[in-house]
């Protein structure tokens, strides 16, 4: 091998390992420190959880469904092991979109919500009343959310 290759081939080596060293994440700032907030998608997680873990008892006759929801978000937070509950969202829109087109139909939102049942978990009871309603339902990072559909 001449010297200019063999110079050109350690150069080449050294720039390799220096790239990879600035692409590889730093473990330590993978790291969530004690007491500091936790990801996101960890909060998700929760609310994921305990839409599943909490059961409720309702029965609900022509209630808002912004009633129903603030009775939701008291009850899970009454039902949560650690006080924290469950923020419950309603978004609808003030008026149909800018970019609908003139004589798009507009889905119809039910606002009375109607039904008794026993010891049923979060979950289940949303998809009842996001069938009532005709809302879906989305699990945000810090609330569940329900809006009409897409």
């Amino acid at each position: 091998m001449f010297p200019l290759q063999k110079s050109t081939l350690w150069l080449s080596i050294l720039i390799s390992c220096l790239l990879l060293a600035w692409t590889l994440p730093d473990p330590a700032a993978a790291q969530v420190p004690p007491g500091a907030p936790a990801p996101a998608s960890a909060h998700r997680a929760a609310i994921l959880r305990k839409l599943n873990s909490i059961t409720v008892s309702v029965n609900f006759d022509k209630t808002d469904i912004a009633t129903v929801l603030e009775f939701l978000s008291r009850k899970s937070r009454e039902l949560d092991p650690e006080k924290e509950g469950i923020n419950f969202v309603l978004r609808l829109p003030d008026a149909p979109a800018k970019d609908a087109a003139p004589g798009t139909p507009h889905t119809k939102i039910y606002r009375e919500v109607s039904v008794t049942l026993d010891n049923i978990s979060l979950t289940d009871l949303l998809k009842e009343i996001s069938q009532q309603t005709n809302l879906q339902c989305s699990v945000e990072n810090y609330a569940v959310f329900l809006h009409p559909p897409n």
